[in-house]
């Protein structure tokens, strides 16, 4: 027989225990509140709390997949289970702006690339608002590499209105007459100026100019870099940042680069340093036989920095632009797995 409990309400604490009960399930305990009793209305239950976990969903992979489209239930496997952890990692949202920063002394040394595709995970994922900088001195390639938006506008151009993007009345829809948005990965690109007749190089002050804007429009910036360490544009942006990467490819003077800047970042003080302890280093294999020397850099890195990730050859990466869709399914899962350990640092 049902147990049952009597809950007296403001209209009915004064009317006889004789009064109708409310049935509940056997298993609820039986509790005995005095006809008086008013109910901290803190404890009352939820109906709709979820005890939600990453595995609670049925696989979506591999046999287990096949199974479940015939009607079982099996849970995800080990490797689907870290791809949904990862997925969690970069789809989140944190308080506040934040900024990584791609960095290397060494030309060729992948930033481009790790910038363009740490973007489009944080983008695809995570959604919109985020931006990808050539914070480099003079000629940048970040614009080689993305689609255009119809317009040659460039950092110097936004540079021109960066105040008014201060102001109350600007609007984020106006920014797009100086991005370039990638409306296949969903992140805008901020290219840095391209005319070789132009002398101009940015200066410190002239990326704290644009960092105010990217901060107030972006929720995150992640900035190219030249190869100088000594420039002032790269000494301001080092201290924008929140979190750094160092991007560099399997042969030697790259990996040297890489150790390079983390060299430079320890001589640039406190928070300089705290940042190359923190760094993520992104390993990107030049050639589909590299694994082995990918494995040997990552093991040479990981003392120094908090963690390595080893991206394997694809040879849509060599040239052109980059799109995230075009890249093989195993190159995709590395970038996925790079980009949520970057998101630890956040």
């Amino acid at each position: 027989m049902p147990s049952t409990l009597v809950v007296p309400t403001l209209e009915n604490a004064s009317q006889p225990h004789s009064m109708q009960a409310k049935s509940m399930p056997s298993s609820a305990p039986a509790l005995q509140p005095s006809d008086t009793t008013v109910w901290d209305i803190d404890s009352a239950p939820s109906f709709i709390a979820t005890d939600s976990s990453l595995t609670d969903a049925p696989a979506t992979h591999g046999w287990r997949r096949m199974l479940n489209r015939i009607g079982m239930h099996l849970p995800p496997g080990p490797a689907e289970v870290a791809e949904r952890e990862d997925l969690a990692a970069v789809s989140r949202h944190w308080i506040g702006s934040r900024t990584i920063a791609v960095v290397n002394q060494k030309g060729g040394a992948n930033k481009t690339p790790t910038v363009a595709l740490l973007a489009a995970q944080f983008a695809r994922h995570g959604g919109a608002g985020v931006l990808a900088w050539d914070n480099n001195e003079a000629m940048g390639s970040l614009g080689w590499r993305t689609d255009g938006a119809g317009h040659d506008s460039t950092a110097l151009d936004l540079l021109h209105h960066a105040d008014h993007f201060l102001t109350a009345e600007a609007k984020a829809a106006e920014l797009a007459a100086f991005v370039h948005h990638q409306t296949q990965d969903a992140y805008d690109v901020l290219r840095s100026d391209e005319s070789p007749s132009n002398t101009h190089e940015i200066t410190g002050a002239e990326v704290d100019a644009l960092h105010r804007v990217a901060e107030k429009y972006y929720r995150l910036v992640i900035m190219d870099s030249g190869n100088s360490t000594r420039g002032e544009n790269w000494a301001h942006m080092i201290a924008h940042t929140d979190q750094i990467v160092i991007a560099t490819t399997t042969e030697s003077d790259k990996a040297q680069g890489g150790v390079n800047a983390l060299k430079a970042l320890h001589a640039g003080g406190a928070q300089a340093a705290d940042l190359a302890r923190n760094a993520v280093v992104v390993i990107s294999e030049l050639m589909p036989s590299h694994s082995t020397k990918a494995h040997a850099i990552a093991q040479e890195y990981a003392p120094f920095v908090r963690e390595v990730a080893i991206v394997p050859f694809d040879p849509h990466l060599v040239q052109g632009r980059i799109h995230h869709r075009q890249l093989r399914p195993a190159t995709r899962r590395a970038w996925l797995h790079a980009a949520a350990l970057v998101s630890q640092g956040f």
